[in-house]
């Protein structure tokens, strides 16, 4: 359970926030083969996250500062300054997502002195207001939902438990 509080103190912002968030976790995990040589496993995750904005994503004041030259009727270029907004944003809400991964794992003794381990896994992320930095608008925002999915995998090699390479 998280339990994250925000009081702003800032002199051009009167914000209080306070998010509670429940992220259960549940798993299960089978051993598929077992014997001297071969181990195998396959998993399965489901879990709730949540991501708080961090203290700059916040409340950091620091901006972007640039002229632009624009010409007149005349040919002649002025110089007008542009103040940015700060990159920070107050009303920035956390981003909760919903997490599904399945895998295996295989560990095979191929000689005594050689061992290779294998694992796969799938995954995919369901974010709901994720926080990025918007380049539209130069701050951080919470962009709509979005969908992360992928593959993992990995081989290791193992020689008389010196030498390994992955």
């Amino acid at each position: 359970i998280i339990n994250d509080r925000y009081d702003s103190f800032t002199p051009d912002s009167s914000i209080d926030a306070r998010n509670y968030f429940f992220s259960p976790k549940i798993g299960f995990n089978t051993i598929l083969i077992h014997t001297n040589n071969i181990l195998s496993s396959i998993y399965l995750n489901v879990n709730r996250s949540i991501k708080s904005p961090t203290l700059d994503q916040l409340t950091d004041l620091k901006q972007l500062n640039f002229v632009a030259f624009i010409a007149d009727d005349e040919g002649n270029f002025n110089m007008i300054p542009i103040r940015a907004l700060p990159f920070s944003n107050s009303l920035l809400k956390p981003q909760k997502s919903l997490n599904y991964e399945i895998g295996s794992y295989y560990s095979h003794q191929i000689t005594s002195n050689f061992i290779s381990d294998l694992f796969i896994s799938v995954y995919q992320t369901d974010i709901e207001d994720e926080i990025d930095f918007d380049l539209e608008s130069f701050r951080y925002q919470n962009i709509n939902n979005t969908r992360h999915r992928g593959i993992e995998t990995s081989i290791k090699l193992n020689y008389l438990n010196r030498l390994y390479s992955f």
